[in-house]
């Protein structure tokens, strides 16, 4: 009888040790108590692509379009029934971004306009994003100059000549070149103040031409003109309205115009640089005294330069500056000097 209290005993001790046995490192190793391995975590979602568009676009200006998204690889847009391709990380463009500059012709008439830009990615993804913008308009004044009469009242000959003269450049405008150049804002060409704002509607001799087409800025007769941006000269000549006339090609579709030039500091063909001197002020073409003329071309459009100079506009690249308002006005609009676009 003294025995079966020891032989319990002993039972009760192996089996302390086999539920020892069976501790949680154990458990683990246990072919039958092995759990299912763990599934690898899924691959982040790539990160969306940002658009930065205005809130509203004006009749006559410029606008900034930009598009950022890791791995971009190419950005068309669609704008006014025209495309533009931009590739991420040539010229002036940034890694994994696409910057446009984009018109709104002075005589538009729709009160808002589609825009739509389809993006191609490193991995293959494709992505569309669509915007609608408002489209603002602003009341122009008039100006009223005094110019000889052979540039109001023009032969057959005159006629013709300018009219294959306007051809040029109109060709000239309505390339669009691959790599973007101009980098933003541009640089204000000569310091003298504005004599003559865009979009001004202009009387010469009592009848009325075509809007003004450009800003004119004081300046006297070979005071040096430095390119806005980097560019190459496509076109260079003595024109009938314009008188000394340099197009510097910035890409994308975006020219800078110089007009009534007394003399050229470039040839056709040229690549130049921002802030190089491509030619110098002066009063040739139809004016009513020294000045420069500057004008901007968009996608074919001229469109006022003002919001794109460095110290008068708000487009900038690399940060968020308050609207234009009205940021210098012309001595007299009907006082300025007169010229050709």
């Amino acid at each position: 009888m003294t025995a079966l209290p020891s032989l319990l005993a002993a039972a009760l001790l192996l089996l302390s040790f086999g539920c020892a046995a069976k501790s949680p490192q154990a458990a683990m190793t246990d072919p039958l108590r092995q759990t299912a391995a763990p599934r690898p975590a899924a691959a982040p979602r790539p990160a969306a692509a940002v658009l930065s568009l205005p809130d509203e676009v004006w009749a006559g200006e410029p606008f900034l379009a930009k598009v950022q998204a890791p791995g971009l690889t190419r950005a068309v847009v669609s704008w006014r029934q025209k495309s533009l391709a931009a590739t991420p990380g040539t010229g002036s463009q940034p890694e994994d971004s696409a910057l446009f500059l984009l018109p709104v012709p002075q005589k538009e008439e729709a009160s808002s306009l589609p825009l739509s830009l389809s993006l191609t990615f490193a991995d293959g993804r494709r992505e569309t994003l669509t915007a609608s913008l408002p489209v603002r308009r602003r009341v122009q004044p008039e100006q009223r100059l005094t110019v000889a009469d052979r540039y109001v009242r023009l032969t057959p000959a005159q006629l013709a000549r300018v009219k294959e003269e306007q051809r040029e450049v109109r060709e000239v405008l309505a390339r669009v070149s691959p790599v973007r150049l101009w980098r933003l804002p541009l640089l204000r060409p000569v310091p003298g103040k504005v004599t003559s704002v865009y979009g001004l509607r202009r009387f010469f001799n009592g009848q009325e031409r075509s809007p003004h087409r450009g800003i004119d800025f004081a300046a006297a007769r070979g005071d040096p003109v430095p390119a806005c941006a980097d560019g190459i000269a496509v076109l260079i000549g003595e024109h009938y309205y314009g008188g000394g006339t340099v197009i510097l090609d910035h890409g994308l579709g975006v020219f800078s115009l110089y007009l009534h030039l007394s003399g050229f500091a470039v040839s056709r063909g040229q690549t130049v640089r921002r802030g190089q001197i491509i030619g110098f002020a002066g009063d040739t073409g139809r004016v009513t005294g020294p000045h420069l003329h500057l004008s901007l071309a968009v996608q074919g459009e001229l469109v006022d330069a003002a919001p794109c100079l460095e110290g008068m506009g708000n487009l900038s690249e690399t940060e968020e500056r308050p609207g234009r308002g009205a940021p210098e006005k012309s001595q007299s609009p009907a006082g300025g000097k007169g010229e050709a676009l």
